[in-house]
């Protein structure tokens, strides 16, 4: 072996330093200034895609700042802009340490912030056929606002866009409805309980909140909390849903109005407020985007000092003229851990998108369907003439066994098995015809609204990166076919009315149950206020036993009041005597009646009153059951007996 190197020490270096001269190292170049960043020079990338500047450069570059993060100029059009204050919080466990200073309702706190953090991010801008999707069993409340700018000339549309959602929503609030509550009959929609607040004095446009309650919700209002000022606009309904209370409103915040009065306002609404369940929409007209704004965080702070959270994150109005959107209309909510979908619904409005949110309160609430209406009977003329032949046959029984002394309960079986025989169908038909509030809203409209959604869909698919407003052409045939669609729907309900009130010439009660229809006045089947027990009744059935019971119960429960030990205080009787009239020398006398005298009477009954059976079917058999009727009244008033059977009376709810 050869002796070491006199320099082998410097080995080392001397190979590293040759095998680094060998390496070609690509350096980053920023994105604005096109110099190399060199180690340790502070740089920011986009978090997107792998573009990098110097930090330095941020302010010269196309850089910008969406959501708290950084995005250069290409990525910046694919990225909605979205609000979320809370996207910094994360819910870590606390520590073990038990001497930690902080309050131990801190983790709670941060985890309710996570959560907000949490559906914020998930809100999305989505259209009504994807909301379809999002019911589902782990939904059970939900809410939608809109404002719509006018019920007068947009309410048609609306109607017939949520006409097609398969779920109702539990809640409708509307903004800038300019409808007082006397026109509020004009907007009935189907399935539906309408509140309408007060519109402020002198003003046209601009003004007016209200809520679409679910049928299936027993609503009443809060008045204190309904309040129409030129600051502030609210209405706010309390609904009881299995000793769960929810208070449910809309808010509305004219533009012009004065801000500090506002915030005063709508702070003592919500003080207002029971405890419970809290859901507010409303258009609040403070753009969130807005990071700084003094009234944004100052409507932050107010917000979440009460518990409300917001749900919705997304630009909710944008102008033709601007490409800006703004963020105004929201719905905040105490429980927003029990939140699972909210967003924007961009295939219906206009200006304004529709916000919506779902959410699982485990209200344990059975929906009511609609049942469908049964027909146990037909009474056609053929079934009527069996009728009157079956009875014709039975005279002899309508009397009972002896016809010295008249049955009326064998009458009343008698008649009733002939009705059976003749007229009961073998098998009860069943319909589904229910009294509508938008019958003009036809196949074909429905059909016009679906195309008009399938336009909306191809134009956004060309939207990209490059081109982020899209196919123009496209965009121009889906405006122009919306706006036709709305003509096209205002014409089909003036249309429709016009022919039946045409069809109605003449006749004066068909016209005014058109002129009704077109009011809105019409029969409800139960008023939805109706509880028994804390539970929503609708079978009159029911209704009826409950009203007898109560009634009937009246006197055991004064009974009860009473204390037996002490006996029960007995004031003097009075004579019997002292409650009859002085004798009169003249007497009364009632002569029999006459077979002719109960067929007038039969005869001059109207049709519409309520019976078991129609009354005309009773008046084709008058001629059969007036001399019957008149031998068993002569009889019973000749004895002094009263029938059993008309001793039962019958309660109907209206």
């Amino acid at each position: 072996m050869g002796k070491p190197c006199a320099s082998s020490k410097l080995c080392p270096r001397v190979y590293l330093n040759s095998f680094m001269t060998r390496l070609t190292v690509n350096k980053e170049v920023c994105g604005c200034c096109s110099k190399n960043i060199q180690i340790g020079q502070p740089t920011t990338e986009c978090n997107n895609c792998v573009a990098i500047i110097h930090t330095k450069c941020y302010k010269k570059s196309s850089f910008k700042g969406i959501n708290s993060l950084h995005y250069c100029g290409d990525c910046q059009v694919l990225i909605p802009t979205r609000y979320n204050p809370f996207k910094h919080y994360s819910a870590s466990p606390p520590d073990d340490n038990p001497d930690h200073f902080y309050n131990e309702n801190i983790y709670e706190t941060v985890e309710c912030l996570s959560r907000a953090s949490e559906v914020l991010e998930l809100c999305q801008a989505t259209t009504a056929d994807t909301v379809k999707s999002y019911f589902g069993n782990q939904t059970d409340f939900s809410t939608f606002f809109y404002n719509v700018d006018g019920l007068k000339s947009n309410f048609d549309c609306l109607a017939a866009e949520l006409s097609q959602l398969k779920n109702k929503f539990s809640i409708i609030g509307l903004a800038e409805t300019n409808v007082e509550p006397a026109h509020s009959a004009l907007f009935k929609l189907d399935g539906y309980n309408g509140f309408f607040g007060d519109v402020l004095p002198g003003k046209f446009k601009g003004t007016g909140v209200a809520l679409y309650v679910h049928d299936s919700l027993n609503a009443t209002v809060n008045k204190q909390a309904c309040i129409v000022t030129p600051d502030i606009e609210t209405i706010f309904v309390k609904i009881s849903v299995n000793k769960t209370t929810l208070n449910i409103g809309v808010t509305y915040r004219p533009p012009n109005g004065n801000v500090e009065e506002f915030f005063n306002e709508y702070e003592n609404v919500i003080k207002t407020l029971p405890k419970g369940t809290t859901f507010i929409m409303g258009d609040f007209n403070f753009d969130l985007f807005k990071i700084g704004d003094v009234n944004v965080d100052r409507h932050e702070e107010l917000s979440i000092s009460h518990g409300l959270f917001p749900l919705i994150s997304l630009a909710t109005h944008e102008r033709s003229s601007s490409n800006r959107g703004t963020c105004i209309d929201n719905i905040f909510t105490n429980t927003i851990e029990n939140t699972t979908h909210s967003g924007t619904i961009q295939d219906i409005g206009t200006n304004h998108s529709p916000i919506f949110s779902l959410s699982n309160l485990n209200l344990n609430q059975i929906k009511p369907k609609i049942p469908p209406q049964t027909q146990f009977y037909s009474f056609s003329r053929q079934n009527v003439d069996c009728l009157v032949e079956e009875l014709n046959s039975q005279k002899g029984n309508l009397l009972g066994s002896n016809p010295e002394t008249p049955d009326f309960g064998g009458f009343i079986n008698t008649y009733q098995e002939a009705v059976d025989k003749t007229c009961k169908l073998a098998k009860p038909k069943t319909t589904k015809r229910n009294v509508i509030n938008n019958p003009w809203i036809t196949d074909g409209i429905i059909e016009s609204i679906n195309q008009k959604k399938q336009r909306y869909v191809d134009w956004k698919k060309t939207c990209c990166k490059r081109n982020p407003k899209g196919n123009l052409t496209l965009y121009n045939k889906f405006s122009e076919y919306r706006k036709l669609l709305s003509r096209v729907i205002r014409r089909a309900k003036s249309t429709f009315y016009t022919t039946k009130i045409a069809n109605a010439f003449g006749n004066s009660k068909k016209t005014w149950e058109v002129i009704n229809q077109i009011r809105g006045k019409c029969k409800k089947t139960i008023k939805p206020q109706f509880l028994i027990n804390n539970k929503r009744i609708t079978e009159r059935r029911i209704i009826a036993n409950e009203f007898n019971k109560y009634f009937v119960s009246l006197a055991s429960k004064l009974n009860a009041t009473i204390d037996l030990d002490e006996g029960i205080p007995i004031c003097p009787l009075t004579k019997f005597n002292d409650y009859m009239p002085k004798r009169n020398t003249n007497s009364m006398f009632l002569f029999d009646c006459s077979e002719q005298e109960v067929s007038k009477i039969i005869s001059e009954l109207q049709n519409s009153k309520a019976s078991d059976l129609p009354i005309s079917i009773i008046k084709s058999t008058s001629h059969i059951i007036s001399p019957i009727l008149a031998r068993q009244f002569n009889y019973h008033m000749s004895t002094g007996k009263f029938p059993n059977e008309l001793k039962v009376g019958k309660i109907t709810p209206i």
